[in-house]
């Protein structure tokens, strides 16, 4: 095999070697893209409708608990109105989620929510409605119980659906940038294989050349050293002019397939540099996504505590699951103000909705009373069930400085009564620090 024959072959190894590796690369980078796609199409779309609909079912609840204390047939069909429409709104986001669904769980899951809705919205239409409708307070309230284990099953799978889908979008984004590192891997791959492939091309022309081709030689060392500007002066058409101008020729192919490198380096830099932004861009959308999560969860913490004017002079606010330290401060922020903006001198505390009372919760409504004392108003509670009863005298909570009333009806049925002791008690007092 001639000279000429093995520096060609030498030559399209190496470009055959660049080439298998540009298609790595061009794989590996054609994957990231399409986990980075389906965080996009899949695991955004889906969290945002999951976050729609938790905060929708909660509205729906509230509505009912807004209906029951409502004390005029224009403030009920006005919130029958809305929570139809809030009906028809939660169908249709569950019809429409079912494009999300990845895996049997998922698919599990939604069809526990597309279940217990219908059974929620029955019990609501035939027990909830028509008790309230007609001032049966304690059916419809016996009814808005009945209801809650729906509620709570519906609110934990979707807390299981947006759990599962964080997973699958963390677990894209993770082999995104995988994929992302697999190509850098490869790319400084292609370097070593092409200064090493250089190295032995230098190394296979020297050992083909003999000692009587000094120029040759000093040329083909000048090339081992990484210089390829180089020309061999030698005329003629005999064999060591042959091998000259194919030693030239080589010389001028390294030269080209430098260049072609350096061009496909600087392009895949290029590359690697843009979808870096773009993945870097995904990351800030799917943190904005996270920060209108939050938002969603504030402003359902928000309306869980809603304040509703019952009287001139007295407010109730009934609350509606569990009281954590965030929201005990919230609550007492919110009353506070609302008292001294409405001027209350009457609050009544409706915990029928509040699933557990512990100690700090207690705490918390002693708290809220004390602070009430000193704006001038009374605080009366009501709804505690036998269960809460025994369980805050079972923690030793001396809840003796609240008024507490059976229901919402027995509360406000007592305001009267309340503000004329009240009235009194201060008339007395006024009258004794007067001087004879």
């Amino acid at each position: 095999m001639s000279i000429r024959i093995k520096l060609l072959l030498a030559f399209l190894t190496q470009i055959l070697l660049l080439g298998c590796v540009g298609v790595i690369i061009s794989l590996q980078l054609s994957s990231a893209q399409n986990r980075v796609d389906e965080i996009k199409h899949n695991a955004i779309p889906s969290l945002s409708q999951l976050n729609d609909l938790s905060v929708n079912i909660s509205r729906y609840r509230i509505l009912q608990a807004m209906h029951m204390a409502s004390t005029n047939e224009d403030t009920m069909v006005d919130v029958e109105k809305e929570m139809q429409q809030t009906e028809k709104k939660i169908s249709a986001m569950l019809a429409t989620y079912t494009s999300f669904i990845v895996g049997e769980v998922e698919q599990k899951d939604l069809n526990q929510i597309q279940r217990r809705w219908p059974l929620l919205v029955t019990q609501t239409q035939r027990s909830f409605l028509p008790y309230s409708r007609t001032y049966q307070y304690e059916r419809a309230l016996s009814a808005y119980r009945e209801s809650q284990p729906n509620y709570d099953i519906i609110q934990n799978s979707i807390s299981k659906l947006i759990a599962e889908k964080k997973v699958q979008g963390q677990a894209s984004a993770d082999q995104a940038q995988s994929a992302t590192k697999v190509a850098l891997s490869s790319l400084l791959l292609v370097l070593a294989l092409g200064f090493i492939t250089s190295i032995g091309v230098g190394l296979i022309i020297t050992r083909l050349i003999t000692n009587n081709l000094h120029r040759v030689m000093k040329a083909a060392a000048a090339v081992e050293q990484g210089d390829l500007d180089q020309h061999v002066p030698v005329q003629g058409k005999d064999e060591i002019g042959q091998l000259a101008r194919s030693f030239n020729a080589m010389l001028n192919g390294l030269q080209q397939a430098q260049q072609e490198r350096l061009t496909y380096q600087a392009t895949l830099e290029q590359r690697v540099v843009e979808r870096t932004r773009d993945l870097e861009n995904t990351m800030g959308e799917l943190k904005a996504s996270l920060d209108a999560r939050n938002e969603l969860a504030a402003t359902v913490r928000a309306l869980s505590t809603p304040i509703i004017p019952v009287r001139r002079d007295a407010l109730v606010m009934p609350l509606v699951g569990l009281l954590d330290t965030e929201r005990s401060e919230m609550l007492i922020t919110t009353l506070l103000n609302t008292v001294e903006q409405q001027h209350a001198r009457a609050v009544i505390i409706d915990v029928t909705g509040v699933p557990l009372i512990d100690t700090a919760t207690a705490q918390s409504l002693l708290q809220a009373t004390a602070m009430l004392r000193l704006l001038g108003a009374q605080t009366v509670l009501v709804g505690l069930r036998p269960e809460l009863a025994q369980t805050i005298v079972s923690l030793g909570v001396d809840l003796s400085s609240l008024h507490v009333q059976a229901d919402l009806e027995a509360g406000i049925n007592s305001l009267s009564t309340l503000l004329r002791r009240d009235r009194g008690s201060r008339a007395v007092k006024l009258s004794d620090t007067i001087p004879v």
